[in-house]
């Protein structure tokens, strides 16, 4: 269902005339792992395929891992993957780069 409705979506957008960018949101560290601890290959798997798909659909793909890589420590989630408000000020940076040069007139 997940690669139907990402395909569906992408097909929206571009009927818009819109630019997409398929990204997945940095998680708490902790969660990512235990997550790499009890499911070895899930993460691996999910980004590779995310990948993939990108390239099929040919759209622009942005991964995040563990947040503290991004300078965002775990204490500025509310769980594994829901930013703080502090936590959303840290990412803003990430975003403006990923985002900016799409958002530019």
């Amino acid at each position: 269902a997940y690669e139907r409705d990402l395909r569906a979506l992408v097909a929206m957008a571009r009927e818009d005339k819109l630019e997409v960018i398929v990204t997945q949101v940095p998680l708490r560290a902790q969660y990512v792992e235990a997550l790499a601890k009890s499911h070895p290959r899930v993460t691996p798997f999910m980004h590779e395929r995310a990948e993939l798909l990108a390239r099929e659909m040919g759209v622009r793909v942005e991964l995040f891992g563990r947040g503290t890589d991004l300078g965002i420590p775990d204490d500025r989630f509310y769980d594994y993957g829901h930013l703080t408000v502090d936590g959303c000020r840290r990412m803003e940076p990430v975003w403006k780069r990923v985002l900016g040069p799409v958002l530019q007139p």
